[in-house]
C-alpha cells in the first residue's frame, strides 16, 4: 500500500479532479464556459505532470531557482564616472 501511495503523483490528481467538476459542471448546466476551463486546466495538468514544471513541483511555481542574470554587486556602481555636463 505505502509503494502505491509512493507512486501517484498528488498534484496531478488535484488538477484533474477540478477540471472534471468543471467539465461537469458546464456539461450538466449547458454552459461550455466552465467546460473549455476544465478541460484546458486537465490539459495543463497533464503537461505539468509530464515536464514536472509548475506550482506543486520542486517548489518553484514556475520560476527557475536559480537567477538567470548575475546579481548586482556593490562594485558595479565603481565602474560608473560622474561627470556634470
Amino acid at each position: 500500500m505505502e509503494r502505491i501511495l509512493q507512486k501517484i503523483d498528488f498534484v496531478l490528481v488535484i488538477r484533474l479532479i477540478a477540471g472534471v467538476l468543471f467539465v461537469w459542471t458546464g456539461w450538466e448546466f449547458k454552459d461550455w464556459t466552465p467546460a473549455i476551463f476544465g478541460f484546458a486546466w486537465i490539459g495543463v495538468g497533464i503537461y505539468a505532470s509530464i515536464t514536472q514544471t509548475g506550482c506543486g513541483y520542486n517548489g518553484s511555481c514556475g520560476v527557475p531557482m536559480s537567477p538567470r542574470r548575475p546579481t548586482r554587486t556593490a562594485n558595479a556602481a565603481d565602474d560608473v564616472e560622474f561627470t556634470e555636463l
